[in-house]
């Protein structure tokens, strides 16, 4: 049984067999958006070099590896989002009530807008959390093995411009 200490979000788990990590998904229309202005950035920086366009290329070359170090621990019986290896956050599996498809674009751990929205139980230090696990089908079986009580709506629509994983 893994022991937490949810001040400093640490944990330590005996049992490494029952880990399994998964990166997020990264999708085409948002690593676009956040492509373009760097682009656009670096060929005006290396046109005329200004402090401000600088400092923002650098912010926005942060918010890429931010994005690129996105993944998500299963561990036991706790579900714990990473930043290149630094916990960000950390739910109990238990805890989780229904997890659904949303697109919703709030700031959160994922790399695409194709995510899933998981909503966990009255009274969690985490009341809803959005995530998008590259694969998500071994994710979500994975919960379920773990909660079996999870309720999973999340239907994959199809589209010519749903291909190979890809998504708006």
């Amino acid at each position: 049984m893994p022991v937490i200490n949810h001040k400093k979000m640490e944990y330590n788990s005996p049992d490494i067999s029952n880990r399994e990590v998964f990166r997020t998904r990264f999708s085409v229309l948002l690593m676009s958006i956040i492509f373009l202005p760097w682009i656009i950035l670096a060929k005006t920086i290396f046109i005329s070099p200004r402090i401000e366009n600088i400092i923002t290329l650098i912010i926005i070359s942060l918010v890429i590896l931010l994005i690129a170090g996105i993944n998500y621990l299963i561990d036991g019986d706790l579900l714990i989002f990473r930043i290149w290896r630094m916990k960000s956050g950390l739910i109990n599996i238990h805890s989780i009530v229904k997890i659904e498809r949303t697109y919703f674009p709030l700031a959160s751990n994922a790399g695409s807008l194709k995510r899933l929205f998981g909503k966990t139980k009255r009274g969690s230090k985490i009341p809803f959390f959005l995530i998008s696990p590259h694969n998500e089908s071994r994710f979500l079986e994975k919960l379920k093995q773990i909660n079996p009580e999870i309720e999973i709506k999340v239907q994959n629509k199809n589209g010519f411009y749903r291909f190979w994983d890809w998504d708006i």
